[in-house]
């Protein structure tokens, strides 16, 4: 048991690790959710200010993919959005959520005025920067 516990806490250590290497560039938020990370929220949070904000000034989010899985079921998505708002697809898959479904936000591009460009999140699953289980 110790020994699982312990390749556990390594994995996860690992994947956290990967995670927050991809964090570098310009802050961002995703509505009320202001740290990157592993969040518990209902679909009525993350709907509830459905847009990304830059907290860098003269940065803005470009676009970004969202994914998602139900329990015991496969991989669902990307459904991209081409702005820093949420797609009406993207906000249908959202509704279409309930607890314990996962969802995570990743490839979110984002563009600075001095015309550099970052990708936060680069990836499909352990690299993105915002995962949801949903709670109702």
């Amino acid at each position: 048991m110790k020994t699982i516990t312990g390749i556990a806490v390594v994995c996860l250590l690992g994947l956290l690790g990967n995670a927050y290497a991809q964090k570098t560039g310009p802050q961002i938020r995703f509505g009320n959710f202001e740290q990157y990370g592993l969040h518990e929220a209902s679909v009525k949070d993350i709907l509830s200010q459905p847009k990304f904000t830059s907290l860098t000034p003269g940065c803005k989010v470009v676009s970004f993919d969202i994914n998602g899985t139900e329990p015991n079921k496969e991989f669902i998505g990307p459904y991209h959005s081409k702005s820093n708002m949420l797609t009406s697809d993207q906000i249908r898959y959202i509704r279409s959520l309930y607890k314990n479904c996962k969802m995570w936000m990743c490839n979110i591009h984002v563009k600075c005025s001095d015309g550099t460009e970052y990708v936060l999140g680069k990836g499909d699953t352990e690299f993105s920067i915002y995962n949801f289980t949903i709670t109702e």
